[in-house]
């Protein structure tokens, strides 16, 4: 079996028996973002908080999300550096 299916075979597993389609996907989506995040990040492919806030446009500039996230988390929302690592907080 490839890779690809067995790491899918796993997050469908861990999934509880009452899962919907749609948390499932939801989950496989979630751990493909921490993929390349995590490949991002060890390529150097990251924007840190100071490079983010100048990055983003004024309006688009969130305290609670520069706090929590870090620069290239908010560089993913906004659209702003596409290749910026994307993690959340389930890791």
């Amino acid at each position: 079996m490839s890779n690809v299916k067995e790491k899918m075979t796993e997050v469908i597993q861990s999934q509880p028996d009452d899962a919907t389609y749609e948390e499932i996907m939801r989950e496989l989506a979630f751990d493909k973002m921490i993929e390349r995040g995590l490949s991002d990040f060890r390529s150097g492919r990251t924007v840190d908080n100071e490079e983010m806030e100048r990055l983003l446009p004024v309006g688009r500039r969130s305290t609670t999300m520069l706090n929590t996230c870090d620069g290239s988390r908010a560089a993913a929302r906004s659209g702003s550096a596409s290749k910026g690592l994307k993690h959340g907080n389930r890791v």
